[in-house]
């Protein structure tokens, strides 16, 4: 698999960039094909840092067009005390 997108670890993401990345990554996803999928994306929670609502949104935007349905899921996982 190749990756998709770059960065830098020091470096925050424009809105433009994420939203380039996930249409990238969506278009591997093959929901063109055959009847139409439902997704599940699962999100990190709370105690993971990442620019979640531009992610959202670009995910909405690249995939929810193109699917029966389109539902998120929060990983909560396991923490320690």
């Amino acid at each position: 698999m190749t990756p998709i997108g770059a960065g830098e670890p020091n470096e925050t993401l424009s809105p433009d960039a994420i939203r380039q990345i996930v249409q990238q990554a969506s278009d591997t996803l093959g929901l063109e094909s055959g009847p139409k999928k439902r997704v599940l994306v699962i999100i990190p929670d709370a105690t993971r840092s990442c620019p979640l609502p531009a992610v959202t949104r670009a995910l909405h935007q690249a995939i929810a067009p193109r699917a029966a349905g389109l539902d998120f899921l929060i990983a909560l996982g396991t923490h320690p005390a």
